[in-house]
């Protein structure tokens, strides 16, 4: 049976191209099967109404469906145990379309018949076995503009309030779980460690609180305990800055220091009067021995053989000049136990008490001292001690 643009066969309805169906009495949704493409943002009438926003052109032969009366919503809905649940709706009146689940349910995504994305209340998984393949979530700023085009993720909680802390997690399941993430409760300091608990087994922190605080370190490294093979060769080190390469570009001679690290000065400061009584830029502790284990020889700071130069010194002391009243080079402390034993291949250094208030230089070598008959000095050098200048005489008869 036809009916001018319908026709009508047992079990089938047909409705001609281009023909509008309309439904409601006023037509406020119309159906219509477009048998040519309709070009992005352009209006066709009883269907596409005003400027329409359509920023992606139509093919040819598409279904159109359209609520042409102003904020008419379209609506699809299921019914799930005998109550009717919203699965999607566009929202004429504000713009915002809304995919919705119910209750306890999620808002899945399947492509190939395969989930890849899971949403549920507090939880979104983006998953796949992508054995012969990488699983990537990009996050990418196209635009290539002279301007600030960022491209970030933004992890945050609800406030200083919340104790909950903002972070990423890595995992490796049946493995190491690390994370970096701010501490809520401890001045927001940002940690990186292991497990899943900000603050908890960490590896380094970074501190930038700037006041009500009695001690801090902007940057603290806390290497794990680990247990070494059984070898000559093995060895611990809390950081390694490995070598690196610099080539420099024409024949200037290059006048200013070349440092693999370099420390710049912490200036302290106070609105009244007071001092500190030590302050360095660099401090350090010899390792400690434990358990049945000796350490042969222990130190703060080693410089270690090497340098290809035309001059090499495993420290080099630049003159200071910045100190109001003194400035030295090399201080020693008194106070410790003078060295009794020995020494191999070494000469040490050292300041002792000689009697009270008497802190003198120390040497210890492996050049004994030898009695000798008085001998005539053919050489002498001259120091300075306590501010006065003095000759120290010298010979070259050394037997």
């Amino acid at each position: 049976m036809v009916m001018g643009q319908v026709r009508y066969t047992p079990n089938r309805y047909n409705h001609a191209d281009d023909i509008l169906l309309r439904i409601g009495s006023d037509g406020d949704t119309v159906l219509v099967n477009r048998s040519t493409s309709l070009g992005a943002n352009t209006a066709l009438t009883g269907v596409l109404v005003g400027t329409p926003v359509t920023p992606i052109a139509i093919a040819a032969n598409s279904l159109i469906i359209g609520n042409i009366t102003a904020s008419g919503d379209v609506v699809i809905a299921v019914n799930k145990g005998g109550t009717s649940h919203m699965a999607f709706m566009a929202d004429a009146s504000t713009g915002d379309t809304i995919v919705q689940a119910s209750t306890g349910q999620s808002v899945d995504i399947y492509i190939a018949g395969t989930k890849v994305l899971d949403v549920a209340v507090n939880l979104a998984t983006y998953s796949a076995a992508a054995s012969t393949a990488n699983q990537v979530l990009a996050i990418t700023n196209t635009s290539n503009a002279a301007a600030a085009s960022h491209a970030y993720l933004d992890i945050s909680v609800g406030g200083t309030t919340s104790t909950g802390d903002p972070q990423l997690r890595l995992t490796i399941p049946g493995g190491t779980s690390y994370y970096i993430g701010l501490d809520n409760n401890d001045f927001d300091i940002l940690y990186i460690g292991t497990g899943t608990t900000v603050s908890g087994s960490p590896i380094v922190y970074f501190d930038t609180t700037t006041t009500g605080v009695a001690n801090r370190a902007f940057m603290n490294l806390t290497p794990v305990a680990v247990t070494l093979n059984d070898s000559a060769a093995i060895s611990a080190r809390g950081i390694t800055l490995n070598g690196f390469t610099v080539t420099l570009a024409g024949e200037t001679v290059v006048t200013t220091l070349q440092s693999g690290i370099l420390i710049a000065a912490i200036t302290f400061t106070k609105a009244v009067n007071g001092d500190i009584n030590r302050a360095s830029g660099v401090s350090s502790t010899p390792p400690d021995q434990a358990g049945a284990l000796e350490i042969i020889h222990s130190s703060a700071f080693r410089a270690i053989t090497g340098g290809a130069a035309v001059n090499v010194s495993g420290i080099y002391l630049a003159a200071q000049t910045a100190g109001t009243t003194n400035n030295f080079q090399v201080l020693m402390a008194n106070g410790g136990t003078e060295p009794a034993n020995a020494v191999v291949d070494l000469v040490g250094l050292y300041a002792v008490d000689i009697a009270a208030g008497r802190a003198t230089l120390g040497i210890r070598s492996e050049e004994t001292v030898i009695a000798t008959a008085e001998l005539a000095s053919t050489h002498k050098l001259v120091v300075r001690i306590n501010g006065t200048s003095y000759a120290i005489m010298l010979t070259t008869t050394l037997t």
